[in-house]
C-alpha cells in the first residue's frame, strides 16, 4: 500500500510525494495562511530525522487520499481548514501561545491549531517531538491525543552572551569554548561566513520546538559577526519562530547600544568623541576608564538619541534585557548630591536608574509592546519588603524587574535553607517581575565533579552542571509570586547531556511549575529517550557521581548498548551524546 501524509499551508504550490515502500512515510505539507513557517520547520524536522522530504500545499488544492493527515492552522485560521477539523478543534478557547493538538483514535490525522502563530509554532515542536514516534523512515503520530495547552510563565528565556555560545553538533568541541574551557580555542559565534547567524538561528530552533519564547543576546550588534545586518537578520528569523531576542542593553558599560564596532551608539566611539563628557568617579575618587558619569547631560542625551536609534533601526526585537554595569556607583558630588535627595535610592540604584529610565522611555514610545526588562543586581528579602527601594516607583510601570532568584532559592551549595518562603513577596511598588537563575552556568560554582573541568577558563565552575531539580523548584517558587518568567543561561549546546536536560526542565516547568519533579522524567522525558525505564535510566547515568573508574566504564557500555536498540534517530542522538559525556567523564579521571 502506499503511504501519503498530507499537510496543509496556504499559498504554496502543491506537489505529491509517493512512497512505494510500505515501511516508509511520506506526503505533503501544509494549513492555513498564517501556518507557513510552522509547516516549513516540520518539513525541516522531518528531512532532518527521517530523510524524506515532504512538500507543502493549501487547504483550497486537491489533497488525495492518504494514509495520515496533518492539518495546521491557528485560532483567527481555522476557518480556512475548517472542513479538515475536529468539532472540538473548531471551537475551543485557545490562549496566546497556546494550542491544541488533536488526533483520531487510528491516527490518520493529527491537528495542531494554534491559540496565535506562537503558539501554533511550539505545538508543531510539541507534537513532532513527544507525540510522533519515528520507526526508521516511518512516521507514527501517537493516537486519541486530545491536547489543550497554554503556559503559565509568559516568559521563558535564555540569557546569552555570545562569546560564551557554543550550539556545535559535537561534544568535543563545545568543550574547546574559547572563553569557558580550560585551554578553549574556538569561538563559533565568529566563525566565517555566518558564524554568529548559524549558532544563534540554532539557539532559536530549539526553544521554538521546545516552547520557549525568548533569547537575551549580549554582544548582539558587533561588527566582528557581521554588525546590525546580522543582528536584524537573526531578529528577524527568531520573530518568524516564536522567539523574542531581547539584545543586551548597557547604559553605563558593555558597549552601550552597539556593543563591537565604531558607531555613534557604542560607548567607547562616543567617549573617544565627546572627551567633556565626565567619567564615573570610583569609591577610592579615580575616574573609571570608559564609563561615563550617569548625571552628566550629554551622556543623558545620547541615551535618549541612542534609544531613539535603536526602537526605529531593529524592528524585529522583542523586547531589550538592559544592564548599567555590575553594581556600579558614581562618587561625584553631581552623583552624591542626588542620591541624597529623599526620593532616591542612596546606592547603585539610582545611578541605575537614571541610566535606564531615559531609554524605556523613549522605547516605550515608539514600540510599547516591546518587553522592557531591566536587572537590579538584587533578589528581593525581608530588609527590602520593609524599606522597598526608590527606584521600583520611578520605572515607567510597563518595564519588567529582573530579580536574581540564584541568591533565593533553596541551593544546597549555594543557599541550603533558602530565602524565599512563601510569606515573602516583591517588595511594594513591584509591577512586573521576571527572574535570572544562575545555576547551571559558569557564574555558578561547581555542583558535580564533572560540571567543568579543573582548569576552567572562567572564575567558578559551573557550566556543565545538572540543575534541572532547582530550575523545577524555582518555577514553582516563583508562579506562586506571579512573576511572568524565568531566564536560565542557555549558552551550550543540547549536545551536552546534563544542559538539554536543564533546557527540557525549564520547557516542562515553565508551562507546568505543579508538574511532580519524578514525573516529568518518567512521562514526560520518555518519548525523547525511548520510553519510560529508558529516561529514567539515561537521567539516573547523566547524574551519577561516582568517580570510580570501572563503574563509568560500566555506565559507558550499557549506555552504547542502549543505543543499539533504538530506532528513532532523535533517540540515539542523545544516547550517542550520553556516551560522549561519559567518554569525556573518563579522561577526568587523574
Amino acid at each position: 500500500m502506499k503511504s501519503i501524509i498530507i499537510l496543509l499551508v496556504l499559498g504554496l504550490f502543491a506537489a505529491e510525494v509517493i512512497a512505494e515502500d510500505p515501511a516508509q512515510t511520506q506526503g505533503v505539507i501544509v494549513a492555513a495562511s498564517d501556518a507557513t513557517s510552522a509547516a516549513q520547520r516540520l518539513k525541516t524536522l522531518i528531512k532532518q530525522d527521517t530523510g524524506l522530504t515532504f512538500a507543502v500545499v493549501g487547504p483550497n488544492q486537491k489533497q488525495d487520499a492518504g494514509d495520515l493527515q496533518f492539518v495546521f492552522c491557528t485560532k483567527a485560521s481555522r476557518s480556512e481548514v475548517k472542513h479538515l477539523l475536529p468539532a472540538a478543534a473548531l471551537t475551543a478557547d485557545l490562549q496566546p501561545q497556546g494550542f491544541l493538538i488533536s488526533t483520531e483514535t487510528n491516527a490518520t490525522q493529527a491537528v495542531v491549531v494554534g491559540g496565535d502563530s506562537d503558539g501554533l509554532r511550539y505545538g508543531v515542536g510539541e507534537l513532532w517531538h513527544y507525540h510522533c514516534a519515528l520507526d526508521g523512515k516511518r512516521i507514527v503520530p501517537q493516537g486519541s491525543l486530545s491536547i489543550i495547552k497554554a503556559p503559565a510563565f509568559s516568559k521563558r528565556m535564555f540569557w546569552n552572551w555570545t562569546h560564551c555560545t557554543n550550539w556545535d553538533d559535537d561534544l568535543g568541541k563545545i568543550h574547546q569554548t574559547k572563553h569557558v574551557d580550560a585551554n578553549g580555542t574556538l569561538e563559533p559565534y565568529l566563525a566565517q561566513p555566518n558564524g554568529f547567524a548559524d549558532t544563534f538561528q540554532r539557539v532559536v530552533d530549539f526553544q521554538a520546538d521546545h516552547k520557549l519564547n525568548g533569547l537575551i543576546v549580549w554582544g548582539f550588534i558587533n561588527d566582528a559577526h557581521g554588525g546590525l545586518a546580522t543582528a536584524q537578520s537573526v531578529s528577524r528569523y527568531a520573530k518568524t519562530n516564536g522567539v523574542k531576542i531581547l539584545p543586551g542593553i548597557g547604559t553605563m558599560g558593555y558597549g552601550g547600544f552597539y556593543f563591537g564596532g565604531e558607531h555613534p551608539f557604542n560607548i567607547n566611539t562616543f567617549l573617544a568623541k565627546h572627551p567633556q563628557v565626565r567619567l564615573m568617579v570610583q569609591a577610592d575618587g579615580k575616574d573609571m576608564a570608559g564609563t561615563p558619569c550617569p548625571s552628566d547631560p550629554v551622556f543623558q542625551q545620547w541615551l535618549r538619541d541612542g534609544a531613539e536609534w535603536y526602537f526605529t533601526t531593529l524592528k524585529d526585537i522583542g523586547g531589550v534585557n538592559l544592564e548599567h554595569g555590575d553594581f556600579f556607583q558614581c562618587h561625584c558630588p553631581r552623583c552624591k548630591m542626588q542620591r541624597s535627595l529623599p526620593e532616591n535610592d542612596q546606592n547603585y540604584h539610582w545611578d541605575m536608574m537614571a541610566t535606564q529610565v531615559p531609554v524605556i522611555e523613549r522605547g516605550l514610545q515608539i514600540n510599547p509592546e516591546l518587553w522592557y526588562s531591566y536587572a537590579c543586581y538584587d533578589a528581593y528579602n525581608s530588609a527590602l519588603l520593609s524599606n522597598p527601594p526608590k527606584f521600583l516607583g520611578q520605572y515607567p510601570k510597563p518595564a519588567i524587574t529582573q530579580w536574581t532568584y540564584t541568591k533565593m532559592i533553596a541551593d544546597p551549595i549555594l543557599n541550603p535553607p533558602g530565602s524565599w518562603p512563601l510569606s515573602l513577596r516583591p517588595p511594594a511598588g513591584t509591577n512586573r517581575s521576571i527572574g535570572l537563575l544562575h545555576q547551571g552556568s559558569h557564574w555558578d560554582v561547581k555542583r558535580q565533579w564533572w560540571g567543568e573541568s579543573d582548569k576552567s577558563a572562567v572564575a567558578f565552575g559551573g557550566t556543565y552542571s545538572l540543575v534541572s531539580d532547582l530550575i523545577q523548584q524555582t518555577c514553582r517558587r516563583a508562579i506562586a509570586d506571579q512573576s511572568e518568567g524565568l531566564q536560565i543561561i542557555g549558552q551550550i549546546g543540547v549536545a551536552s547531556p546534563q544542559n538539554e536536560l536543564n533546557y527540557l526542565a525549564l520547557e516542562a516547568f515553565s508551562w507546568n511549575p505543579q508538574l511532580d519533579y519524578q514525573t516529568w522524567i518518567d512521562r514526560e522525558l520518555a518519548p525523547l529517550y525511548g520510553g519510560p525505564k529508558l529516561s529514567r535510566r539515561y537521567y539516573e547515568l547523566v547524574s551519577r557521581i561516582t568517580k570510580k573508574p570501572q563503574e563509568i566504564a560500566n555506565d559507558l557500555q550499557e549506555a552504547q548498548q542502549t543505543l543499539t536498540i533504538l530506532p528513532d534517530p532523535r533517540q540515539a542522538r542523545r544516547w550517542a551524546n550520553l556516551i560522549s559525556e561519559l567518554r569525556r567523564r573518563q579522561a577526568l579521571m587523574p
